[in-house]
């Protein structure tokens, strides 16, 4: 199970708990679980013009249907779990992309 997620914002890296996934997430064929990140560790670290509009998406990350971990250990399949911030105005800021961090290249 993939206990930690990387998550690349612009110039900022940061590390978060995986939680289990109720509806969608990330497959990890090594354990048979579904993971997605804690949103309210992302809030915490996000800069504050970031974590409003955090706030406005409900911290859904879009994850692609193909994007699995094989019995490896590996990201196969597709795009990383991203998530697209937008300002009040509609404006975009950044993209989030949420990587396994226990996941090898």
């Amino acid at each position: 199970m993939a206990s930690e997620y990387v998550i690349l914002a612009g110039e900022y890296k940061l590390t978060v708990r995986a939680v289990d996934a109720f509806i969608t997430g990330t497959y990890d064929k090594r354990d048979g679980t579904i993971t997605r990140p804690f949103d309210a560790d992302i809030a915490a670290l996000l800069p504050y013009r970031y974590r409003k509009a955090f706030a406005r998406t409900n911290g859904m990350f879009w994850h692609d249907d193909a994007t699995h971990i094989d019995a490896s250990g590996r990201m196969v399949g597709g795009n990383p779990p991203y998530l697209a911030l937008f300002n009040y105005r509609g404006a975009h800021m950044v993209t989030l992309c949420a990587i396994p961090a226990n996941v090898t290249e």
